[in-house]
């Protein structure tokens, strides 16, 4: 007997449904079905929600969806093919944002770095293509998971989507050429989101930097001293 997942659904501007729709039966090559154990509200999933995202508007996206792209959860089953030695089940992962083609092989603009993101036929978790983490169970491609580490919770581990953009942001920024201090390198942050309060930590571990985060709110503020920003 197949089981039921539970699957949160914006159905129209600030409409949403909790439906009930069966567990996966069987598991194509490749895939890997997981059990949703935390996921984080993005401010482009309020976006989604209020029915202001670009993404509409464009025609990538559109109603009924099921939003959530920054999920932890675990390994309930491997379909064939799904050969990565570093997943099993009861594995905890998180998964990647955006998918290119499949099943494999890949195209010549997935196989780059960063391909993905550019890749025509691609998918994006919880906006266009497959469905978000917004449900008790979800169907991913085991090759876009990441095994998580012990020491890392699922609540810590949702945040992983956003520190990447972090990270890139820290990277393209070549903070190694930035202004000299006897305190490390000294860097301005724009903006008191959560992206900026990672900017802020990535750029403490990764450069001792002496950061300026510049933002409009209190207690946004006062979080991003707490962390060790010139706010």
């Amino acid at each position: 007997m197949v089981g039921e997942r539970k699957v949160v659904t914006i159905t129209g501007p600030k409409m949403v449904e909790l439906r009930a729709a069966p567990s996966a039966s069987e598991l194509q090559p490749g895939q890997a079905l997981v059990r949703v154990s935390a996921v984080g509200v993005c401010a482009t999933d309020v976006e989604l929600y209020d029915g202001t995202m670009g993404y509409y508007h464009s025609g990538l996206a559109s109603f009924p969806l099921v939003p959530g792209h920054e999920w932890a959860g675990e390994i309930l089953a491997l379909g064939p093919g799904a050969l990565d030695p570093r997943l099993r089940v009861g594995q905890r992962v998180v998964g990647e944002h955006c998918t290119g083609c499949e099943p494999a092989p890949r195209c010549n603009v997935c196989q780059r770095r960063g391909g993905l993101l550019r890749c025509p036929r691609r998918k994006e978790t919880g906006f266009f293509g497959r469905d978000g983490a917004f449900q008790t169970e979800l169907v991913f491609p085991a090759a876009q998971l990441h095994a998580l580490p012990k020491q890392v919770t699922d609540l810590e581990a949702v945040l992983a989507e956003p520190l990447c953009t972090a990270l890139k942001a820290v990277r393209l920024a070549d903070v190694d050429s930035a202004p000299k201090t006897s305190a490390g390198p000294r860097v301005a942050v724009v903006g008191d989101g959560a992206v900026g309060l990672l900017l802020l930590q990535a750029l403490r571990w990764r450069h001792s930097a002496r950061v300026l985060l510049l933002g409009a709110r209190k207690q946004r503020l006062q979080r991003a001293r707490e962390l060790g920003a010139e706010a």
